[in-house]
């Protein structure tokens, strides 16, 4: 007996179905690490700067 889930029109339609939403969750995902990598970045900058800072701050009062 021929089932009807089974006819190609209906199967390219999942598969097309399947694509889709396999690519909108490959693209939540690459934006998710993209922004905890820049986030990342950002706090890295800001670690550094904050270092720097203090060593200009600890040679002022070594001078004074």
């Amino acid at each position: 007996m021929f089932q009807v889930n089974f006819l190609p029109w209906r199967a390219r339609q999942l598969k097309r179905r399947y694509h889709f939403w396999r690519n909108l969750f490959l693209l939540q995902a690459i934006m998710l690490i993209t922004g905890i990598m820049l986030i990342s970045l950002l706090w890295h900058s800001e670690h550094l700067q904050q270092q720097v800072t203090i060593r200009l701050l600890l040679q002022q009062q070594k001078v004074l």
